[in-house]
């Protein structure tokens, strides 16, 4: 008789090998809650489940990652906006300090202007200066930020480059019309300056000409003659202001009026000297002149006068009426006596240089 199985049904956890004993079942300890699960069978695979660390290291490296890589990027670009900062403010100190030369100059030049008293448009160059002061006069606000700093630190350096561009134009604008006025007046200086030079070198030929023997002494003539040799030569180096620029010829023109005056001044100094050598001389010739034609008060006082009439008559004499006496000569002596003219063999010697003397 056969006996039919029916199949069997596994259990969970169980394996069932058909044509064998039933397998053995677990039994669970007295008082095991129903719904605890059962281990896992001997034959089951190893769990693959890692610690929480292990698991979010990767995550905790990429956020470290990106937080480095921030920093990174914050310090880039700090340091980008200092290296800004830096440049817009050199920018700044070069264009400024461009600016306050153009300023310097261009208040020189008014200076001398005023100094030369001469009237000439101004007021371009006046108003370019108003705009520079006050530009220089403000400064930059420090509490701003670094970005704001850098923006308005290049906006001042392009605002000063313009603003001296046009301190320089309107300067030399007004520099080139005082040159031209400049060089005129000078022009004329110079003109004057000549003619009156030639007008005292001509005098002074004619005193160096005439002087020639009529002097004691021949040392100041000889310092005559060498100015006039100086002063020829001034007016033959005189310069020519054609075709050359204005500010050179100003200066070459004005050197040649200081020669000039120079050279007329010495002119002056020696004519006058000679001058007064002939005004000695010809003193001197006057007085021996006058000696020549006169004679000496000594020896009028030690000739012997005529006695009076009748002075010498004896009282207690025989009298007697003497005979009729010449008219006796005028009186000259104002004391009642009379005078006997004798004629002087003294003579006037005179040299070949005009010099007299009794002889």
């Amino acid at each position: 008789m056969t006996t039919a199985f029916a199949p069997a049904t596994a259990l969970p956890g169980t394996t069932v090998t058909v044509g064998s004993a039933a397998p053995a079942r677990h039994h669970r300890p007295q008082g095991q809650h129903m719904s605890t699960v059962d281990p896992p069978s001997p034959t089951s695979p190893p769990s693959t489940s890692r610690p929480w660390f292990r698991r979010r290291g990767p995550l905790l490296a990429t956020a470290a990652g990106v937080a480095l890589a921030l920093t990174a990027t914050v310090v880039v670009i700090d340091h980008r906006m200092s290296s800004d900062l830096a440049t817009a403010q050199d920018a700044w100190d070069s264009a400024s300090t461009d600016l306050r030369a153009a300023v310097d100059d261009a208040d020189e030049l008014l200076a001398e202007i005023s100094d030369q008293d001469m009237e000439l448009d101004t007021s371009d160059l006046d108003a370019a200066l108003v705009d520079a002061g006050d530009l220089l006069g403000t400064a930059v606000q420090t509490t701003s930020s670094r970005q704001a700093r850098t923006r308005a630190l290049h906006e001042r350096a392009t605002t000063a480059t313009a603003i001296q561009s046009e301190v320089e134009e309107a300067a030399s604008s007004l520099r080139t019309n005082y040159q031209e006025r400049q060089l005129a007046r000078v022009t004329a200086d110079q003109s004057t300056a000549l003619q009156n030079l030639r007008t005292q070198l001509e005098s002074a030929r004619t005193l160096l000409a005439d002087s020639e023997g009529r002097v004691l002494d021949d040392a100041n003539r000889i310092v005559l003659a060498d100015a006039i040799t100086t002063a020829e030569q001034a007016i033959e180096d005189a310069p020519t202001a054609t075709g050359i620029e204005h500010g050179p010829a100003i200066e070459a023109l004005t050197g040649h009026i200081d020669a000039l005056s120079a050279a007329a001044g010495a002119l002056s100094s020696a004519v006058e000297a000679v001058t007064a050598d002939v005004a000695a001389w010809q003193a001197e010739q006057d007085r021996i002149a006058a000696e020549a034609s006169t004679p000496e008060s000594s020896e009028s006082g030690d000739r012997p006068r005529h006695p009076t009439p009748g002075a010498d008559r004896n009282p207690s004499g025989p009298t007697s009426t003497p005979p009729p006496a010449a008219d006796p000569p005028a009186d000259t002596t104002g004391d009642g006596g009379w005078v006997v003219e004798e004629e002087t063999d003294l003579t006037a010697c005179v040299d070949e240089h005009g010099n007299a003397w009794w002889c």
